[in-house]
């Protein structure tokens, strides 16, 4: 689906921006609530951003490995003959 999403490091990657998103996302709504600038267009805008973050990086989190993506994990690259 994404260009990165069968990599081993994926799934970090992709709870890391989970995370960042949804603190980022709690810290800018309280931020703009103390500022008394929280109005209607920062609440769609915050949401639109959490919607284009998250779900695609839900679905690498939940993307489960194929057969032979594991026999590929599992082969041992061959040593090159030159020294």
């Amino acid at each position: 689906m994404l260009p990165f999403d069968r990599k081993p490091w994926a799934k970090p990657v992709a709870a890391i921006v989970i995370a960042v998103t949804l603190l980022g996302a709690a810290g800018t709504a309280l931020y703009l609530h103390q500022t008394k600038g929280l109005d209607t267009g920062a609440v769609v805008a915050i949401c639109l951003i959490v919607l284009a973050l998250v779900p695609p990086n839900v679905v690498i989190l939940r993307r489960r490995r194929t057969e032979d993506e594991r026999q590929r994990a599992t082969l041992v690259p061959s040593q090159s003959s030159v020294r």
